[in-house]
């Protein structure tokens, strides 16, 4: 994993803050992969309310500004049926 874990900490403190402490965070993508350089934070949030757009929006942002990294959000939110691509994130993922 490409991410140092004081930046893993960081990143869960800023969700947990925003969307509260039961939220799970976890890194998807080329981050995960030692053999490769560059690439931005790609992280699947699960969340157990729904995350308005603004407040995922105002994550990435503050994540961004943290981070000194493009940052790349994908929530999945309770009630809502999981596409291809959330599937995909989720099985391919590692917990921070």
């Amino acid at each position: 994993m490409r991410l140092k874990e004081d930046c893993q900490k960081r990143i869960v403190e800023i969700v947990s803050e925003e969307l509260g402490p039961n939220t799970v965070v976890s890194l998807f993508g080329s981050r995960l992969n030692d053999e490769v350089k560059g690439g931005d934070v790609d992280l699947l949030i699960e969340s157990e309310k729904v995350v308005p757009v603004l407040t995922k929006a105002r994550i990435m942002m503050r994540l961004e500004a943290e981070l000194n990294l493009p940052v790349d959000i994908i929530v999945i939110s309770p009630g809502l049926t999981l596409t291809a691509f959330q599937k995909m994130a989720r099985s391919k993922s590692t917990r921070l």
